[in-house]
């Protein structure tokens, strides 16, 4: 069935740009002839304003430069403004509106790890890296946590893989549910995890603040029939730019204050210290254990 559309119209390529930036545009119409830049510069610019939608660019004339250059820089489709009529172009309008559709689902896909819905790696260092240059021009505090869990290759050991991933998917769901809407976490490798807090006022104050809160939470033992299971976090600090003022630097300091946590016993966080193996919080040791008991009793 034919859409109804409604239809915002701009003449010049700075006002189009603001608008997409800040607006809900799911397709864009570019006309390739507006100035003297090239189709994928003008496309180029943007995506890099932040506009993810669909984008059919037209044309005076046919030109195969100019339609494998739209192309290859991200068009859903080229028309000829000559050769167009109303229900071709709502036609196309409707098709790239769906195939954008499955493109940021595919892309989605792309960024999230397939066990626990978490952002990947690769996510994860795109969204610190936006996080750092934000954190180098903007007051406050940037603080990464990184987290590895102490007793889970034990537990993945003894009782298989799949008991090890339900106990990850577990574990990822209580860290999202303690963190702040605005916070990001990822899972960054087999048992580790990463959380980005911006805009902190207090710094290492509220990060430590948070990792207590991380570790209480994974601490909890997971009931899986007759069994407890249970783990630990080790957590190391970094902030930017106090520690570092580079995504690849921060997270080696987190990595480096989070084997300083391991280091104290476990089960505890640590603040990236260069000359020291970092200051320790004040969540106490915990005593790693894997219990095989009845989930009701008191004991152990």
């Amino acid at each position: 069935a034919s859409g109804i559309y409604e239809i915002t119209s701009v003449e010049h390529l700075d006002d189009a740009l603001a608008l997409l930036r800040y607006g809900d545009y799911p397709i864009c119409l570019l006309d390739a002839d507006i100035g003297d830049r090239p189709v994928d510069v003008l496309l180029g610019r943007a995506r890099r304003s932040g506009y993810r939608g669909a984008c059919i660019v037209l044309c005076d004339h046919a030109d195969l430069a100019t339609d494998l250059a739209a192309m290859q820089a991200g068009a859903h489709a080229y028309l000829i403004k000559a050769e167009l009529k109303p229900q071709q172009l709502e036609r196309c309008v409707r098709y790239a509106l769906c195939l954008q559709r499955r493109l940021v689902a595919l892309q989605e896909l792309a960024r999230r790890d397939p066990l626990t819905s978490l952002l990947n790696l690769r996510s994860f260092e795109e969204h610190l890296e936006t996080a750092v240059a934000r954190a180098r021009r903007q007051p406050g505090e940037l603080a990464l946590l990184y987290i590895d869990l102490d007793g889970f290759k034990q537990i993945n050991d003894t009782h298989g893989h799949d008991v090890g991933n339900d106990l990850l998917v577990e574990i990822a769901q209580r860290l999202t549910q303690r963190l702040r809407r605005g916070d990001v976490l990822a899972r960054v490798g087999g048992d580790e995890f990463a959380v980005i807090l911006e805009s902190l006022s207090d710094g290492i104050h509220t990060a430590g603040g948070v990792a207590e809160a991380l570790i209480e939470t994974v601490h909890e033992p997971l009931v899986r029939g007759k069994r407890l299971l249970r783990v630990a976090a080790s957590i190391g600090i970094a902030l930017c730019p106090a520690d570092a003022e580079t995504p690849t630097k921060l997270m080696q300091c987190a990595d480096s204050a989070m084997y300083s946590a391991k280091g104290a016993g476990g089960g505890t966080w640590s603040r990236y210290e260069p000359f020291s193996d970092g200051i320790t919080g004040r969540w106490p040791r915990v005593q790693l254990v894997m219990e095989s008991e009845d989930p009701g009793s008191d004991d152990g």
